[in-house]
């Protein structure tokens, strides 16, 4: 699972439900980045720094996993783990905390910005969604379609 394999592809393998495996993974994920981060020898700064980037990308593999599963709960708290780690490099590079926060703050001034105008507008969905794709980021192109739909669909039940 740290790896990014597909939960239903591993619990097919070891004979149990997805359930039963992500059960597993929230249980025990914490645990395994935690170890692998003092696994490191701390007072080497680039092998806790290459410790914390493999942590954030094993976190952002969760997520994607987590997300292609449907389990946005399970992503949401995995993308938390990306943010920690890039947090915990950026101040080992020395980047201030309040220029963090701030687009922090701007990303989610955005991203809800976005949101309103895709439930408003959901014709202008698509282009966006493209636009995703071409960025790799197919799992957010898949989420602003959703919403599209589910506006599109209140918009015709409205009709009714």
């Amino acid at each position: 699972m740290l790896n990014g394999a597909p939960i239903v592809r591993i619990a097919a393998q070891f004979q149990i439900s997805p359930d039963a495996l992500r059960r597993h993974g929230r249980s025990h994920a914490g645990a395994a980045v935690r170890d692998s981060v003092t696994a490191t020898t701390l007072s080497d700064p680039f092998s806790l720094l290459a410790a914390v980037i493999e942590t954030a990308e094993r976190a952002q593999a969760l997520a994607d996993a987590a997300m292609s599963a449907g389990q946005t709960k399970d992503a949401l708290r995995a993308g938390d783990s990306v943010v920690k780690a890039a947090m915990a490099i950026w101040t080992r590079l020395g980047v201030e905390r309040e220029d963090i926060l701030r687009q922090v703050e701007n990303t989610k001034d955005i991203a809800a910005a976005l949101g309103r105008v895709i439930r408003d507008h959901p014709h202008l969905a698509e282009p966006l969604a493209e636009a995703l794709e071409t960025r790799e980021r197919g799992d957010l192109a898949h989420e602003i379609r959703e919403t599209a739909a589910a506006a599109l669909a209140s918009i015709e039940g409205n009709k009714s």
